[in-house]
C-alpha cells in the first residue's frame, strides 16, 4: 500500500503538468497518461495477489459522492448513442474517466494526515513553481510554450501575459484562482512568523499574476473569495475580528495618505476598475468578448432544446456550435464550464452536478467548524474559498473538461471530508490517528 500511495502521488504530480510533459514526436503520449496506466496495472496486480486493499476500501465514507461521478461516466457513455461526433465523444469520455479516477484514487489512498500533508505540499510546490515561471515570463517575454502569434506588434503585447504550461492566460489565471487560497490559509493557520511572512508575500504575488493576466472572471473571483474569507474570519473571531479589521483599514489608509499615493492611478486601481466596469460597454460593441460569450450561451441553450434537454452527447457541444457561427463568429469552445456540463450532458446531470458542488461546499464548511485538527481546518477553508471563487472563474477558460488541476480540487475536497469522517469515527479509540 505504501508503494502504491507513493506511485499515485507521483502520478498526481504529473497530472498538473498534463500534455506539457509529452514526447515531442508523440504529443498524445505524456507523463501523466503513462503513469496513470502504469498505476492501473500495478493496482490490478495488487487486487489479485493481495488482500490488504479491502481494509483501505472500508475507510471510504464518501461513497454517495463517488457514485455521482460513476453515474456521470455511465451517462456519458450512454450519450454516445445520439452523439453526432463519436470521436469527440470518445475524447471527452476518456478525459472524464481520467478526471474521475483522479478523484476516486486520491480519496482511496488518503487515510492519514500524512497523506493529506503530502498532497498539500505538492499543491503548494506546484503553485509556487508555476508562479515563479509566470513572473519570469512576464519580465522576459520568453515563454515555456511557443507563442502562436506571428505579427511582432501583437507578439510584443502577448509576451507580457504569463501562460506557463497552459494554452492561454485564462487557463493560468483559473489555476491560480483555484490554488492561491491555500497560501492564505497557510498564512492564517501556521504559527512560525517566517511561514506567515513568506505565505503572505506569495499570496500577494499570486494575486498580482491574476491581475496582469487580464482575466476578468478570475479577478472577480478574487473579490468573491476575499469576501468569503472575511465573513469566515469575522464569524470565527467575532468582536475581536471586527476590531482587527478596523485597525488594518486605518493602518492601510494612513499609510496610503502619508506616502502621497492618493490617486487611484498610482496603485493601478483605476486600470483594474476600468477592466471590471468596461463589461457594460463591451456588450454594445460588435464582436466583443461579451457579445461572443452571449452568442455561445444562446447557441448552447438552443442546441440543448433541440436535444430534448438530454444533452448533445459527451463532448459534442463544440461540434454543434459550428451551426451558430453567425452568433459566435466561428468560436466553438463554450468558454463556460457550467454551460459545458449543461449542454453536453443535459439538465438532469447538470442539476445533480450542482447538488454535488453545493453539498461538497457545505461538507467543507462542516469540517472547518467542527474539526479539531489544524490541518483539516486549513485545507477545508482553502478548498471552500477555492470553490467559491470557481463559481465565477469557471466562465473564464475556453474549456475545462481535461483540466486536471480542476478535478484535483474535487479530489482533495472529498479526501479532506472523508478523513474528517474517519477521524470523527475513530475519536477516543485506541487506534486514533
Amino acid at each position: 500500500m505504501a508503494k502504491l500511495k507513493l506511485f499515485w502521488l507521483v502520478t498526481v504530480a504529473a497530472a498538473f503538468w498534463g500534455p506539457f510533459l509529452a514526447i515531442s514526436s508523440y504529443p498524445q503520449v505524456f507523463a501523466y497518461r503513462i503513469l496513470f496506466l502504469a498505476h492501473l496495472i500495478a493496482l490490478t496486480f495488487a487486487l489479485v495477489f493481495r488482500n490488504g486493499l479491502a481494509t483501505q476500501l472500508e475507510q471510504v465514507k464518501v461513497r454517495d459522492q463517488l457514485r455521482f461521478f460513476f453515474l456521470w461516466l455511465i451517462w456519458a457513455i450512454i450519450s454516445v448513442l445520439w452523439a453526432d461526433s463519436k470521436i469527440d465523444a470518445a475524447r471527452h469520455i476518456w478525459a472524464l474517466f481520467s478526471g474521475i479516477s483522479l478523484i476516486g484514487f486520491t480519496v482511496f489512498y488518503t487515510n492519514t494526515e500524512k497523506d493529506l500533508t503530502n498532497y498539500s505540499k505538492l499543491c503548494l510546490a506546484t503553485l509556487l513553481l508555476f508562479m515563479l515561471i509566470g513572473v519570469w515570463e512576464h519580465l522576459t517575454g520568453i515563454h515555456l510554450k511557443p507563442m502562436s502569434t506571428i505579427d511582432p506588434v501583437i507578439y510584443a503585447k502577448e509576451a507580457l501575459f504569463p501562460r506557463v504550461i497552459f494554452t492561454n492566460t485564462n487557463d493560468f489565471a483559473t489555476f491560480l484562482a483555484l490554488y492561491v487560497p491555500f497560501l492564505y490559509t497557510r498564512a492564517k493557520y501556521c504559527t512560525p512568523w517566517r511561514t506567515k511572512a513568506s505565505s503572505w508575500l506569495a499570496l500577494l504575488l499570486g494575486i498580482y499574476l491574476i491581475i496582469i493576466t487580464d482575466s476578468r472572471a478570475n479577478i472577480l473571483a478574487l473579490f468573491l473569495m476575499a469576501a468569503c474569507a472575511l465573513v469566515l474570519y469575522l464569524v470565527d473571531t467575532r468582536l475581536k475580528g471586527f476590531r482587527n479589521l478596523i485597525i488594518i483599514v486605518l493602518i492601510i489608509g494612513s499609510a496610503w495618505w502619508l506616502t502621497g499615493y492618493t490617486g487611484l492611478r498610482s496603485l493601478g486601481i483605476q486600470d483594474l476598475a476600468y477592466q471590471l466596469t468596461s463589461l457594460d460597454v463591451e456588450t454594445q460593441e460588435k464582436g466583443s468578448s461579451i457579445q461572443l460569450r452571449t452568442g455561445l450561451i444562446r447557441g448552447g441553450l438552443e442546441m440543448l432544446k433541440k436535444h430534448a434537454f438530454l444533452g448533445v452527447g459527451a463532448g459534442n457541444a463544440e461540434y454543434h456550435m459550428q451551426d451558430y457561427w453567425l452568433w459566435t463568429r466561428g468560436l466553438t469552445n463554450l468558454h463556460n464550464w457550467w454551460l459545458e456540463v449543461l449542454v453536453n450532458y443535459g439538465v438532469l446531470l447538470w442539476v445533480l452536478y450542482l447538488a454535488f458542488y453545493g453539498r461538497l461546499m457545505w461538507d467543507l464548511f462542516t469540517v472547518l467548524r467542527r474539526s479539531e485538527q489544524p490541518l483539516l481546518k486549513r485545507l477545508a477553508e482553502g478548498l471552500l474559498l477555492s470553490m467559491t471563487g470557481f463559481l465565477i472563474g469557471a466562465v473564464s477558460s475556453s474549456t475545462l473538461y481535461a483540466a486536471n488541476f480542476m478535478w484535483f480540487i474535487f479530489a482533495l475536497g472529498l479526501a479532506v471530508y472523508n478523513r474528517f469522517l474517519n477521524s470523527a469515527g475513530q475519536k477516543g479509540t485506541p487506534n486514533e490517528t
